[in-house]
């Protein structure tokens, strides 16, 4: 109903949030950039990646403390759960599939 009246109201409809930079996308990223060889290069793959492993720490602090598994998990189990889970509108990360 929320976005029907703000479609109504505006004539559109919301933007939609843009894509996670996921690893695949990261590794075009990369590849359109000139050759680690060069300055330029290796410069901006540099940012890239350090970009996104600070961005990746930062979330697997939180996502460590999902309801998903408890302290009693394997390492087998805890492989296996997905990187991303749902995030609550207050902030609680929930270990549930993203939606």
């Amino acid at each position: 109903m929320v976005v029907e009246g703000v479609t109504r109201s505006r004539g559109t409809r919301p933007l939609r949030q843009a894509a996670p930079a996921v690893p695949g996308v990261l590794r075009l990223m990369i590849s359109a950039r000139p050759s680690p060889d060069t300055p330029l290069g290796a410069r901006d793959r540099a940012m890239l990646l350090v970009g996104f492993g600070a961005a990746l720490e930062a979330w697997l602090v939180h996502r460590r403390t999902a309801a998903d598994l408890d302290w009693t998990a394997s390492a087998a189990s805890r492989a296996e759960r997905s990187l991303f889970c749902a995030v609550s509108k207050t902030g609680r990360v929930t270990g549930e599939k993203p939606v």
